[in-house]
This record gives structure tokens, sequence and C-alpha cells, in this order.
């Protein structure tokens, strides 16, 4: 069942890359993460669909991808999946220097005026060190971790 899950998303994922491919030939975008895919989606595909699509995003590797209730004109249809109805634009914003993604976010932060909102969230300290230094949520305080062999850190064992 989880494999048939995975099958049929990678599907759609492969009709979206086809869709990418004919904008990118077509001078709309130059790279994918320029797009903003529309769909429109119906029937079974968008029951399944339906708490899938910011997977679906990170999975077709765009910018934004957006579900549409009516067929955007210009759209491009597929006889192996004609519930689905899909059209590319360039994607609104600037690009985030971080993860190259164009939104409209970037710059919106103040101190960090190249990169968009959710990488802004990701990098905003949270916790300080001894010195009063800004650590990010996912590195632990120093005192956690030692280096292994190779410099990488791994967390103590022994209290």
């Amino acid at each position: 069942k989880l494999l048939a899950r995975w099958d049929r998303l990678l599907a759609i994922r492969g009709s979206v890359t086809k869709v990418l491919e004919e904008a990118r030939r077509n001078k709309i975008i130059g790279h994918p993460l320029e797009a903003q895919v529309h769909i429109h989606v119906q029937g079974d595909c968008a029951a399944f669909l339906a708490d899938k699509w910011q997977l679906l995003q990170t999975l077709a590797i765009v910018s934004s991808l957006q579900q549409v209730d009516a067929i955007p004109g210009g759209a491009v249809t597929f006889e192996e999946q004609p519930e689905l109805a899909m059209k590319v634009v360039a994607a609104p914003g600037k690009k985030c220097e971080r993860c190259w993604t164009r939104s409209e976010t970037v710059g919106q932060a103040p101190d960090q005026p190249t990169i968009c909102g959710r990488c802004a969230m990701r990098h905003m300290p949270s916790t300080t060190n001894h010195e009063g230094m800004f650590r990010s949520r996912s590195a632990p305080p120093r005192s956690w971790t030692k280096r292994g062999p190779r410099g990488f850190a791994r967390p103590l064992l022994e209290c």
C-alpha cells in the first residue's frame, strides 16, 4: 500500500517534470526553482493529493506548487493522468541565497535581507550558550558533544 502511494506520487511528479521541461524549452523559466506550477486536480487524484501538496512541491523541486480550482488557460493535460491539468509560470519574488527558491518573503527579515522567510525562521537564534553567543535550534550545546576521530560531533553517552 505504501509502495503504491509512492508510485502514484512519483508518477504525478513525472508529469510535473514534463511540464517544467516544456516551460524551459519555451523560455518561461530557466531552472525548475524559478517555476510556480498551477495544478488543477479532480476526482480520485484530488483526494489522494489532499494532504500531500507540500511533499509534492519538495519532490518536484519547484519554488511554488499551487492547487487551482479552474483549469488554467494554456494548461497541459496528460492521457495517462486525465484528472490533472498543469501550467507553469515564473515564480514571483526574489531568489533566496540559501535555498535558491523564488519567494516574495525574501528581504522581509531585517537582519537577513537576502534570504526567504522560511530560511530566516530556520536560522533564528533560540538559545544562548554560556558565553552569550546565539546558537541555532538544531545544534546542541558544545558541552553535550565531543569530537569523534573524523572531527564530527557526536553526543556524549556518559553522564
